[in-house]
C-alpha cells in the first residue's frame, strides 16, 4: 500500500485503523514511525490537522532546501559536543566504539495551503560513525568512476568519431548528466581546428566543493512534531522501524510462503492471517531472546534448532528410549535463562487426562 498509494492517503487509512484500537492514556500520543518518503511537506500538514505526531528522517530537499540549511547551520563543534546515548546492537560489545551525536533546531517549514501558518518541526542534525565512512566510499568511489570514464574519453578525443569539438561537449554533457560526482570536477577542453593546438580534454577536482560535502559526511536530519520527546530518544525510537520493516523481508524470504490462489473476501482474509501469524512469532521470539539478554534474534533462533532431533530406540523388548540431539548451545541457554525445563523434559510427551 505504502509503494502505490500517496502519503496523505496512506495517514488518512491510518487514523481509520486507529479510531479502532482502544483509546490511550491522556499525555500519551500516538506517533507514527515514517521514512523520508512518507513525511512529505502535504504530509506534515495532515499530520498537523489530525493532530497525530511522527517521528522519522527528513528528505534535504523538503520545504524547498529548508532543511538542508538546517542540516548545514549545526557545526561539527556544537554536534560533537552533544553525544547521543543510541547505540546499534551490532556494536554492543566494541570497546572503541565511536557514539551518535546531534544538534537540534527549531525548523519552520511553509504550509502547503499558503493561507495556513507555517508548520513548526522539532529537528535533530544527527552525525552516524557509520554514514559517515559510508558517505566517504561513496564519493570517492562515484569520484573515481567518473575520472575513469573521463580519461578513457579523453583518449579517444582527436579520433573519429571525436575530432570534432561539438561532438565531445555532447559526449561530456552526457558522462556528467545526473552522475553523483558531477559537482566536483571542471570539465574543459582545449585545441581545436581552429587553434594551432590538437584538440584535448582535461579536468580538475574542485576541491571546496570536495571539503564541503565531506563536512556533511554521516549528516541527517531527523524530524518530530512529538513534544514530549527527548532529543536523545529520537535515533533509537527512529530505528525501531527497522524491525518492522524485516517482517516484510520475513514473509518474502524465510517463510516461503506457497502461492494460493482465492477469490472470495473471506478467504483471502483468513489466508492473510495464517501469514501474520509467523511474523507474530518471529516477533514473540524476539522478544523473549531479548528479556533473556541473548543477543539473537527470533530468525537465528529457529536456525539454531534445525538440527534439532529426537532419536528413538527400540529395544528387543519392547522397550522405548528417546534420545535427543543436536541441542545447540544457545538453546539451552535461552531455557535456563527463562527458568524453563530442559530440552529432556520435552522428550516424552505429557500424560493425558
Amino acid at each position: 500500500m505504502a509503494d502505490r498509494a500517496p502519503p496523505v492517503e496512506n495517514l488518512r487509512r491510518l487514523q481509520a485503523l486507529l479510531t479502532l484500537l482502544p483509546p490511550r492514556q491522556e499525555g500519551t500520543p500516538c506517533v507514527v514511525v515514517g521514512d523520508r518518503a512518507m513525511l512529505t511537506l502535504e504530509a506534515l500538514a495532515a499530520y498537523a490537522g489530525g493532530q497525530l505526531c511522527y517521528r522519522g528522517p527528513l528528505d534535504p530537499g523538503l520545504g524547498g532546501g529548508a532543511v538542508r540549511e538546517v542540516l548545514q547551520s549545526v557545526g561539527a563543534e556544537e554536534v560533537a559536543a552533544h553525544p547521543l546515548p543510541y547505540r546499534p546492537q551490532r556494536a554492543a560489545d566494541d570497546p572503541p566504539w565511536v557514539p551518535y551525536q546531534g544538534g537540534e533546531r527549531p525548523l519552520l517549514l511553509a504550509h502547503p495551503a499558503p493561507a495556513e501558518p507555517p508548520l513548526g518541526v522539532r529537528a535533530l542534525v544527527v552525525w552516524s560513525p557509520g554514514k559517515a565512512r559510508l558517505d566517504a566510499q561513496a564519493r570517492a568511489a562515484h569520484l573515481a568512476r567518473l575520472e575513469r570514464a573521463l580519461a578513457q574519453l579523453a583518449g579517444k578525443v582527436g579520433r573519429r568519431p571525436y575530432t570534432p569539438p561539438t561532438t565531445v561537449h555532447k559526449r561530456v554533457a552526457i558522462l556528467l548528466q545526473g552522475h553523483p560526482a558531477r559537482p566536483f570536477v571542471q570539465v574543459q577542453g582545449s585545441g581545436g581546428p581552429r587553434t594551432t593546438a590538437p584538440l584535448r580534454l582535461s579536468w580538475v577536482r574542485q576541491e571546496a566543493a570536495l571539503a564541503a560535502a565531506a563536512a556533511l559526511d554521516g549528516r541527517y536530519v531527523l524530524g518530530t512534531n512529538a513534544p514530549a520527546l527527548d532529543a536523545a530518544q529520537m535515533p533509537e525510537r527512529s530505528k525501531q522501524r527497522d524491525g518492522l520493516e524485516k517482517r516484510f523481508a520475513l514473509v518474502k524470504g524465510p517463510l516461503a510462503v506457497r502461492p494460493v490462489y482465492v477469490h472470495k473476501e473471506e478467504r483471502v482474509r483468513s489466508l492473510v492471517f495464517c501469514t501474520l501469524v509467523a511474523p507474530l512469532l518471529f516477533a514473540l521470539l524476539d522478544l523473549v531472546t531479548r528479556r533473556a539478554g541473548l543477543t539473537l534474534s527470533g530468525a537465528q533462533l529457529l536456525a539454531q534448532g534445525v538440527a534439532l532431533a529426537v532419536v528413538i530406540l527400540v529395544l528387543h523388548d519392547g522397550r522405548r528410549v528417546r534420545h535427543l540431539t543436536g541441542l545447540a548451545p544457545p538453546l539451552a541457554a535461552l531455557l535456563q535463562a527463562l527458568g524453563w525445563p530442559a530440552a529432556h523434559h520435552y522428550l516424552y510427551p505429557a500424560p493425558t487426562s
